[in-house]
Parts: structure tokens; C-alpha cells; sequence
């Protein structure tokens, strides 16, 4: 299973609790070469090498109990 993949069940399953800012635990999280993921103002926000070298960047929350994948500026 793939790191995006992981983290959108995680927030599927807050989702269903009913949670409205995501709570991730982080205990023995260690970043990878070119990937960080980080809690943020209640949302997870992952951050990531392309394919051309450019920053990409994600946000994963919940918004009135539905998840929410946005786009970082």
C-alpha cells in the first residue's frame, strides 16, 4: 500500500467518526527522501518531490464530516 494510500483510508475513517479536524498519530513517523507529512490546523499536509523535481504539495481534512483532499497554493 502506498503512502497516499494510507494516509486517504486514514482520513476516510475520521470521516466516518464524524471528526471535524483530523487527529494523526506520529509516533515513529520518520520522513523519506523527498516526502513529509505534518498535522497543521487539524489537517494533515504532505509534501512531495515530482516527477520534475517541483514541490508539490496536499492537504487532507474534514469538512462537515466529508473528507477534503486541497490543493496547497
Amino acid at each position: 500500500m502506498s503512502w497516499h494510500e494510507i494516509a486517504f483510508t486514514g482520513l476516510l475513517l475520521a470521516a466516518q467518526a464524524g471528526a471535524q479536524t483530523l487527529n494523526c498519530n506520529f509516533q515513529g513517523y520518520k520522513s523519506a527522501d523527498g516526502l513529509k507529512a505534518e498535522m497543521r490546523s487539524g489537517a494533515l499536509e504532505l509534501s512531495w518531490q515530482g516527477e520534475r523535481g517541483q514541490a508539490l504539495r496536499a492537504i487532507l481534512a474534514v469538512n462537515g464530516g466529508q473528507p477534503v483532499v486541497r490543493n496547497w497554493p
